[in-house]
């Protein structure tokens, strides 16, 4: 496990000082270990280190790493959003879960409510990520967390996550989780998106490779369907193994990362522009209720709700069994272009 901060850019190590007494606390000490997890897989599988994590004594602030290894990265891979907003998902989430239990008359399981995501450079080619979590808000059952997160080698800001949490009671959750076990998958997908256009298979392997920091599950698009006129999108896709958040649950973190990777597709498609354009961007995600693991024939819907010369918004949401189970939007603000758009 990482026990100092040393080597990391200077700006870190100076907040770091900053914050006057941490404690080093146990990695999902709190959860329990579960190999469907989708952290512990990555974990287990070595592409990341045992996360090291410091925290208050007052559990309201949490500051740590993510060490990537290496393994299955080549030297010019970038962190893809996928671990990012995952592991950001993941360590709110425990700090959230380890405040509210230690005030609780009874033990309480944290669900994601909802995530906002304000993404300001492009994610680096890195090995170790800094980040400090801080409970922002407390409001009866639910619990606030924004979660900052740098390029520990050269100190740069990427990305900021501020996270709500829902509690429920643990017996309550367990009898949920219960009726979700006994809960029949679709046996075909549901939407009600237009499909005129199919999409090529560049298009849904290209998907795929971006999901393919997942070490042991497996998350397949099967296809999809593009209305460059209405400027739509429709895309079928199964959850594997080993992506587990809350126990029987794909995490939020994959959840919102293949809601982005849609929406990032369709704004291309719809604006024949790249990522190169975007000077920001700003995700909401809302997640209405949990998405049982494995979940196969799942559908996401995205639109271009609205565009112009200086942010193009999509609006997406995953759905199963034509129930809408998490919503994304996404504001890309534009930087300046000599062309017309």
């Amino acid at each position: 496990m990482l026990t100092s901060f040393e080597g990391l850019h200077s700006r870190i190590q100076q907040r770091v000082g900053r914050i006057p007494t941490l404690e080093e606390v146990d990695f999902h000490e709190d959860w329990g270990h579960d190999k469907m997890q989708f952290v512990e897989s990555m974990v287990s599988s070595g592409v990341l280190a045992c996360p090291a994590y410091w925290q208050s004594p007052d559990s309201r602030v949490c500051v740590g790493l993510w060490h990537f290894t290496g393994k299955d990265l080549a030297p010019a891979d970038p962190i893809q959003a996928t671990t990012l907003l995952t592991l950001a998902d993941d360590v709110t989430g425990e700090l959230s879960l380890r405040m509210f239990n230690s005030t609780a008359k009874e033990i309480h399981m944290g669900l994601t409510a909802s995530l906002e995501i304000a993404q300001t450079a492009v994610l680096p080619v890195a090995r170790r990520l800094y980040f400090e979590a801080a409970i922002v808000e407390v409001l009866e059952r639910k619990v606030v967390v924004e979660c900052p997160i740098w390029d520990g080698e050269t100190g740069v800001h990427l990305v900021t996550v501020k996270s709500t949490y829902a509690f429920i009671p643990l017996t309550s959750f367990m009898q949920r989780s219960k009726k979700t076990r006994n809960t029949s998958p679709p046996p075909t997908p549901h939407t009600s998106a237009p499909l005129p256009h199919g999409l090529p298979e560049d298009d849904l392997q290209s998907l795929d490779r971006a999901m393919s920091f997942l070490p042991l599950g497996r998350l397949e698009h099967k296809a999809g369907a593009v209305d460059e006129q209405a400027q739509s999108l429709v895309l079928v896709l199964d959850f594997g193994v080993r992506l587990s958040g809350p126990p029987l649950y794909v995490h939020g973190g994959i959840i919102s990362t293949v809601l982005a990777n849609a929406s990032q597709l369709l704004f291309a498609r719809s604006t024949g522009l790249g990522a190169r354009v975007v000077a920001s961007s700003t995700r909401r995600v809302r997640f209405l209720r949990g998405l049982p693991g494995e979940s196969k024939d799942t559908v996401i819907e995205a639109r271009v709700k609205s565009a112009d010369r200086s942010q193009v918004v999509i609006e997406a949401r995953l759905l199963r069994q034509g129930v809408a189970y998490t919503t994304l939007t996404t504001t890309y603000a534009l930087a300046p272009i000599p062309s017309k758009l």
